[in-house]
């Protein structure tokens, strides 16, 4: 399976994401964005999933991945970033880069809706909140 677009990528994660309490998942890709594995590396409670940087680098590296995709879910419907979901989409990004296993989407679904950090291009323009 080719993950070659956002939409595909929503499809791929919806259906296994929770409705009740956030969840953060990854997506460790082939060069050619070919699946290779998706996991859910954290569940949090209905508005808060703790994320640590460390585990997405284990993640990627124990499946050999050339890229990477994360996602999270926001129970409550509203798919826009929170300033600590730009937080931590820039803390996950740069650590990426350090291991050259480019980050190539951060996707918050909701039932709904979706927001791509890659659509909206935050991935390339936006700086970290001070």
């Amino acid at each position: 399976m080719t993950i070659a677009s956002t939409h595909r990528a929503v499809e791929l994660l919806r259906p296994v994401m929770s409705l009740t309490v956030e969840e953060f998942w990854a997506v460790a890709l082939t060069s050619s964005k070919s699946l290779i594995s998706m996991r859910c590396l954290f569940r949090g409670t209905v508005d808060l999933c703790l994320v640590h940087p460390r585990d997405l680098v284990r993640f990627a590296c124990t499946n050999n991945a050339s890229a990477v995709l994360v996602a999270h879910n926001h129970p409550s419907g509203q798919c826009l970033p929170s300033v600590e979901d730009i937080r931590l989409t820039h803390r996950l990004k740069q650590t990426c880069e350090l291991i050259e296993v480019p980050m190539v989407d951060h996707l918050i679904l909701t039932e709904d809706d979706h927001f791509s950090f890659l659509e909206a291009r935050w991935l390339l323009d936006h700086r970290e909140p001070e």
